[in-house]
C-alpha cells in the first residue's frame, strides 16, 4: 500500500497531540523547489503518494500554554525504509 503526504501528516500529529501537548500549527512543506510553497505538502487531503527521493521541510509548532514554545525544522528525505 502506498503512503501519501496526507498519511504522513496524520503519523505526525498523533505523536503531537499526546495528553499534556498543545499542538498550534505545522507547516510541512515541499524542500529544493522552485518556489517556496510549490506541492505537494505533507497536509490533511494531499493525496500525492510519497516517492523515494521527495525531499520535505518538516516544520511543526509545539507551544505548552504559560510555559514555552518551540519551532523545530528539519528537512526529510523519503527513502524505501522510511523518511
Amino acid at each position: 500500500m502506498a503512503t501519501t503526504c496526507a498519511d504522513a501528516n496524520a503519523v505526525a500529529r498523533a505523536v503531537l497531540r499526546r495528553p499534556g501537548t498543545v499542538f498550534i500549527s505545522a507547516s510541512p512543506r515541499p524542500w529544493y523547489r522552485l518556489d517556496v510553497h510549490e506541492p505537494p505538502f505533507l497536509t490533511e487531503g494531499d493525496t500525492t503518494v510519497l516517492q523515494t527521493g521527495m525531499a520535505f521541510t518538516v516544520e511543526p509548532s509545539i507551544f505548552w500554554p504559560g510555559h514555552l514554545g518551540i519551532r523545530i525544522e528539519d528537512v526529510v528525505v523519503v527513502r524505501p525504509e522510511g523518511g
